[in-house]
């Protein structure tokens, strides 16, 4: 009861100071918390007062998971970002300790981050029914750095709730191009997992083995992601988002609790700022 009214707390912090991803950011199977062009202040608003950005998103695609209906969902997008902080339910929390160069030319930066692993909360299918499992919330170190229009990313994220014990590190590479009122993003990456975190996502407990489902104890793996965002300015504060997502679980697709090895979502969204 207790990690349920703490989870209950952590969930409402969230919501409290943000209703939607980004980079690391809905549905990571997995939630489009991951492009720049959706979570990135507008030019001209990297500064130390911050800028805020309220939204509209919608969400739709496919999930990984057996019974998951790929419906599409509308939520509202709130964020607040400064040169030393982020926060919003797309990555949660960002402290961003170190910035060198200029962050939209050549430069990069070190954060501290915590935040949800929503995919956990966001799973509806009637494949977990029984297999009560508790929100996780994950801290971490995350670094970028940008170079003439790409850029490296680099994550490690380890559980610090209690809920799964485990860890996942991300490594992507991309590039960004602006074209006068419309900006571009490619990425490429994989994700490590290790088996306590793939347990939480794919494992079934031999107490929670049925007839339909059954037991499986995952290994650690690699699972390969790619996204492509755009953006339009319509004015300096107001702009149109879009982004596709994909992500190849890889071997994890032997689950019971899996019917398809990928997920895809997009993510389209209206974007003021202040």
């Amino acid at each position: 009861m207790l990690r349920k009214s703490l989870t209950a707390v952590a969930i409402l912090l969230c919501f409290a100071t943000t209703p939607l991803l980004a980079e690391e950011t809905l549905p990571k199977g997995n939630p489009p918390v991951d492009s720049p062009p959706i979570d990135s202040p507008p030019a001209g608003k990297w500064n130390s007062n911050g800028t805020w950005t309220f939204g509209l998103i919608a969400s739709g695609g496919k999930s990984i998971y057996v019974g998951e209906k790929n419906k599409a969902t509308m939520l509202p997008y709130l964020a607040f970002d400064s040169e030393r902080l982020h926060f919003g339910v797309d990555d949660g929390l960002a402290y961003h300790f170190l910035n060198f160069g200029d962050p939209q030319t050549s430069g990069g930066q070190l954060s501290l981050v915590l935040a949800p692993r929503w995919e956990t909360a966001l799973r509806k299918s009637s494949i977990f029914d029984g297999m009560d499992r508790d929100l996780p919330i994950e801290g971490g170190v995350r670094g970028r750095y940008n170079a003439y229009g790409f850029f490296g990313e680099a994550k490690a994220l380890f559980d610090i709730s209690g809920v799964h014990g485990g860890y996942e590190l991300e490594a992507a590479l991309g590039a960004e191009r602006q074209f006068g009122r419309f900006g571009f993003e490619a990425k490429l990456g994989a994700r490590y997992r290790d088996k306590k975190l793939n347990f939480d996502l794919y494992g079934v407990s031999a107490a929670h083995a049925t007839a339909t489902r059954k037991q499986f104890t995952p290994d650690a793996s690699v699972a390969g992601f790619a996204s492509i965002g755009a953006r339009y300015f319509m004015s300096e504060d107001l702009s149109l988002i879009g982004n596709v997502s994909v992500e190849n679980i890889g071997k994890m697709k032997d689950s019971p609790l899996v019917e398809r090895d990928h997920s895809i979502f997009l993510t389209i969204g209206i974007m003021k700022s202040f």
